[in-house]
């Protein structure tokens, strides 16, 4: 945890090498912007906000709620706080969840209404989305059924956590 706070961009610094023997990162000597969307995916948001509620390290705790601000912050806003934007980023719904940890913990209203406009007009599943399933026959399957051919893995996933998180931290701000 001391060593990612370290990093001079913290999270957003992307990989580090990693010392098995001590635990700890090797803190880059250069600030670098490198964001993956998988890691927030894959729970992030989720093991930084445990860490931070059982160790108290206010380093990482900014370092991590910075991620959360900043993911899906606009190009500009990115640029401004890291001298570089982070590129082409996907599964801004499902980000959502981080905007909504971030507001609860900063008391950023700002960001509360940034989480739920991620979860209703982004990318994921939407309003706009077909929420319907097709009729398949020969030769596309072998055995004739429906399938929503729109829906992904991914997405679905994504959204279900964004629907949860959002409501159980913002769920009196949601819109009407």
């Amino acid at each position: 945890m001391e060593t990612i706070a370290a990093q001079p961009n913290g999270f957003v610094q992307g990989s580090g090498l990693y010392d098995l023997d001590t635990g700890r990162f090797a803190v880059a000597p250069e600030p670098v912007v490198d964001v993956s969307h998988l890691s927030g995916v894959f729970g992030l948001n989720e093991l930084c906000a445990e860490l931070v509620d059982l160790v108290d390290m206010p380093e990482f705790k900014e370092a991590s709620l910075d991620y959360c601000r900043y993911f899906n912050g606009s190009k500009a806003e990115q640029a401004a706080r890291y001298g570089s934007d982070f590129g082409s980023l996907i599964l801004f719904q499902g980000h959502s969840r981080m905007d909504a940890y971030a507001a609860v913990q900063a008391g950023d209203e700002e960001l509360a209404r940034r989480a739920w406009a991620k979860v209703y007009g982004s990318d994921g599943c939407t309003e706009s989305s077909p929420w319907r399933t097709e009729k398949l026959s020969g030769p596309d399957t072998l055995v004739p059924g429906s399938e929503a051919a729109w829906v992904s893995t991914n997405d679905t996933a994504l959204y279900g956590l964004a629907a949860i998180e959002n409501l159980a931290l913002l769920g009196d701000r949601m819109p009407s």
